[in-house]
């Protein structure tokens, strides 16, 4: 067995946590490297520079904002390991709103509990998982009269 070493957290990371929200060192980073690769998914072939990560941001943030997300929103992300999921994040941090990440593994029930317990009012998700998985129809269990939901 090896031995373990303590994390050692610079002097300057500890003052920046107290600071500087997530948000705003992704908006430094933007500014001093807007052609930088900040963002690559291999299987997909996806490539995001830092100014088209924010652009993608800003747009997600702007359409939640638009369907009543704000400060202190609870918002559920229900997706895969995906581009969007990023950007959904750092939009939803961008409101002030709170992120709730949903497994996407979950059963019917489990997922009922997580909802229930985290006071999600928005949920951002993908309609199937790993190709069988079908989300839209545990949501549709959940709540039998969705389809009669006005949209947002």
């Amino acid at each position: 067995m090896g031995v373990r070493k303590k994390l050692n957290v610079s002097d300057k990371w500890k003052v920046l946590a107290c600071t500087k929200t997530w948000v705003d060192v992704f908006e430094e980073t933007v500014e001093k490297r807007p052609e930088k690769e900040a963002l690559v998914f291999w299987e997909s072939k996806e490539r995001y520079t830092y100014k088209e990560y924010r652009d993608k941001v800003n747009q997600m943030a702007k359409g939640l904002y638009a369907i009543g997300v704000r400060k202190g929103t609870h918002v559920g992300i229900w997706m895969t390991n995906r581009a969007e999921w990023c950007f959904a994040r750092l939009a939803i941090y961008k409101l002030g709103a709170i992120m709730v990440p949903i497994h996407t593994r979950y059963k019917i029930e489990e997922l009922k509990y997580v909802l229930n317990q985290s006071d999600t009012e928005f949920l951002i998700m993908e309609d199937k998982f790993l190709g069988k998985i079908d989300a839209i129809g545990m949501l549709q269990e959940l709540i039998p009269n969705m389809d009669a939901c006005e949209p947002g």
